[in-house]
């Protein structure tokens, strides 16, 4: 048997994975990463800071949806909203902390765009936005029909619609076990044994 010893080894050259970057270098060293652009940005300029909202609260108050959004230094003069049928937009300018903007697309229901309002309380630094729900067919006439809970915000906002849907059908039956149960019974007949 012929053995070889460490030095006269011919190790392979190791060769990167496949990878274009990697590959299409010289000898296998990676060329430097290209710079696409640059651009100085004013720190002091704060016109030029746009900030995303994301840290909104929100509730469901039985025939409205309430948003509340903060935003620091806000004034009524510099706030625009724009409410539609299954999306708002939020655009607020505050003259210390730039602008704040938000969206939010596909809400959980379609809501009255007619009786939606928003409201700027500048002592508290946010903004309350009312989006209306439609009211339900036959609300006002049968004490059993409600106003439609929402769950989430908007569709998104979680991956679980399955048990969003759960509480929906749950909902859906509880109030058709209310109308059964409001209905009355018809009374029975005894029945008798007869001997023969």
């Amino acid at each position: 048997m012929l053995s070889m010893g460490e030095g006269e080894w011919d190790w392979p050259e190791e060769k990167p994975i496949a990878s274009t970057y990697y590959n299409t270098a010289v000898c296998g060293v990676p060329p430097p990463p290209k710079i696409l652009a640059t651009e100085t940005v004013d720190e002091d300029d704060v016109s030029k800071r746009i900030t995303m909202v994301r840290n909104y609260s929100w509730s469901d108050d039985t025939n409205y949806i309430r948003i509340y959004v903060p935003v620091p230094g806000v004034s009524s003069e510099g706030v625009a909203v724009y409410i539609e049928e299954d999306s708002i937009k939020v655009h607020a300018m505050t003259p210390e902390h730039g602008q704040f903007t938000m969206a939010l697309n596909r809400l959980y229901d379609k809501v009255d765009v007619s009786q939606s309002t928003y409201k700027v309380q500048g002592r508290k630094e946010r903004v309350i936005i009312a989006l209306a729900k439609f009211p339900p067919p036959g609300y006002g006439d049968d004490s059993y029909v409600n106003f439609k809970p929402w769950y989430k915000l908007h569709h998104g906002t979680t991956d679980n619609i399955d048990v969003v849907q759960q509480f929906e059908d749950a909902r859906l039956q509880r109030g058709v076990r209310m109308n059964e149960a409001s209905t009355p019974k018809m009374p029975t007949t005894p029945t008798t044994n007869s001997r023969k």
